[in-house]
């Protein structure tokens, strides 16, 4: 059936019947297409997401302030043909007033249902892994109650666990300086007996750069080489760098308690020389070296510096102080009120070894430094990643060694 055919239909029936509701419905596809989307003569929003940009079939129910009811149904007037029905039967229910506006409520949105269940348990399940995953990244100082920033803020000489002091500390001295060896003592509030046996680790934090130095490890005991007691647990070591210092004890790897140390720089010189002496068993009689760095501990022969160029240095050291040294050697250099250690002795391959005895030490080991810039620098050797010494030189410019 044509368009013409279809409007005199409708001119001479007062309500279409149910034969003509395809082609009316495709009348209107029709029209909507032709007129570019639009439907009645208004063009739907695309913006509006709740119906009320897209008018309705006319006739449908609305009271007399133009409100719509939606599932009211269709008064019998309207089935009749009304004039006010526009000659067309309107859909049952189809929410209209006379202007032809729509207020077609939107459906309201279903609750959320609380967890129940399986849910529930997946949801615990889940947050008890995320914490423990978060309490494994966080810092020890966090979860034991302090903020690593204000561990290390000031100087503190005690620890205290439950408002009782359990740990303390008595700097050798006025104080620590950074590339001096220096004693510590400690005094645990544990009776040597309860803990005989187990390993005593003092470790020591550098609080600007993180740096971890291992300053003592011994068995708890009667006081000997190997073992001291908790009562008077005493240290000797060097820090490297000027700072503060956090010092932390453990009993077999458990943490015991901490104390923060203040490092002060010394003033810039030299390392002393002293003369080690060496008994000569072909000629019987003693000769003399000298030799810059820690007597009975660590020296290095006196030799000059020149600032970019590497300089043969032979290292000495004396075990009677540090027990048995075995173990890779490692060489590192700062400059004094630094905290930024340069690798001075390049190497291939694996890290060197300590050799046998030479010119009165028990152990010795030829290296090569090479230092970048003229002025003073801090010799850093290590031993089996324990720092064994510093010794203070100084390199020359190029010209002025020429």
């Amino acid at each position: 059936m044509d368009d013409r055919r279809l409007r005199e239909a409708l001119q001479e029936l007062p309500l279409a019947g149910p034969e003509f509701r395809p082609e009316l419905k495709a009348l209107v596809r029709r029209r909507a297409a032709a007129e570019g989307g639009q439907v009645g003569g208004r063009r739907p929003d695309p913006e509006r997401t709740d119906l009320e940009g897209v008018r309705p079939a006319r006739g449908g129910p609305a009271d007399a302030a133009g409100e719509h009811h939606p599932g009211r149904t269709v008064p019998d007037a309207a089935r009749s043909g009304s004039a006010d029905q526009g000659g067309a039967r309107p859909d049952r229910g189809c929410p209209a007033d006379r202007a032809g506006s729509s207020a077609l409520e939107p459906v309201p949105r279903r609750a959320s249902r609380p967890l129940r269940g399986r849910s529930r348990l997946r949801w615990l399940v889940g947050s008890a892994v995320a914490l423990v995953l978060l309490a494994a990244l966080l810092p020890p100082d966090l979860w034991r109650g302090q903020s690593p920033a204000a561990s290390v803020a000031v100087e503190r000489l005690a620890y205290e666990r439950d408002g009782k002091v359990v740990l303390q500390a008595f700097p050798e001295g006025n104080g620590l300086k950074a590339g001096l060896r220096q004693g510590l003592l400690l005094v645990f509030d544990e009776p040597t007996s309860a803990h005989r046996g187990e390993e005593v680790t003092v470790t020591a934090v550098h609080e600007a750069t993180g740096a971890r130095e291992t300053i003592a490890d011994a068995l708890v005991g009667e006081a000997g080489p190997d073992s001291q007691p908790l009562e008077r647990f005493g240290a000797s070591f060097v820090l490297p760098y000027g700072g503060m210092w956090r010092v932390e004890a453990t009993l077999d790897g458990t943490f015991y308690g901490d104390v923060v140390l203040a490092a002060a720089e010394p003033e810039p010189a030299e390392s002393p020389l002293f003369l080690s002496r060496t008994y000569s068993s072909e000629t019987q009689s003693y000769s003399t070296q000298p030799m810059r760095g820690e007597e009975g501990r660590v020296g290095i022969l006196d030799v000059a510096f020149t600032a970019g160029r590497s300089q043969k240095v032979m290292w000495h050291f004396w075990e009677r102080n540090f027990g048995e040294l075995d173990g890779e050697f490692v060489v590192r250099a700062v400059r004094p009120g630094s905290a930024e250690p340069l690798d001075v002795y390049p190497q291939v391959g694996p890290p060197p070894r300590l050799g046998g005895p030479l010119s009165g030490a028990d152990r010795h080991l030829p290296t090569g430094i090479a230092l970048p810039e003229p002025g003073l620098w801090r010799l850093l050797p290590y031993v089996d990643g324990r720092l064994i010494g510093s010794i203070v030189v100084r390199a020359q410019e190029a010209s002025a060694a020429e």
